[in-house]
């Protein structure tokens, strides 16, 4: 765990848009160390954000990496300096996932934050 940008997670496994398995993630982002340049009135900056799903043996299942650009007005940007930012997806997996790590990246500031999640196991039916 990587504690430079602050992250909260909450993931659960899903069925995908096509019936195939997936993970619902939703990431919370503090805003504390992530850098932002100001340009035409606008803050504005990227972050990176990738998220590994594992199986209990830690085996990968699924991954995604996106970027996300971010603009905002001055009153979208002090409502965000308390708020955080908010990332939520959808990972395709081979199978249920049990371990989600998840990795953001702030190349503007060089800063880096990770966090490990553990998914609980399905509840089987008797």
């Amino acid at each position: 765990v990587i504690p430079d940008i602050g992250l909260t997670v909450t993931a659960s496994n899903v069925k995908g848009d096509n019936g195939t398995s997936a993970v619902q993630i939703l990431v919370q982002i503090r805003p504390e160390h992530l850098g932002f340049v100001e340009k035409d009135g606008r803050k504005k900056g990227a972050i990176e954000v990738a998220v590994f799903c594992a199986d209990d043996k830690e085996r990968l299942l699924g991954e995604s990496w996106n970027t996300v650009d971010i603009e905002m007005t001055p009153d979208a940007f002090a409502k965000f300096q308390t708020s955080g930012l908010r990332y939520t997806g959808k990972v395709p997996v081979k199978a249920a996932a049990r371990f989600i790590k998840v990795v953001v990246y702030d190349p503007g500031a060089d800063v880096l934050g990770s966090t490990v999640f553990k998914i609980d196991p399905p509840k089987v039916k008797k």
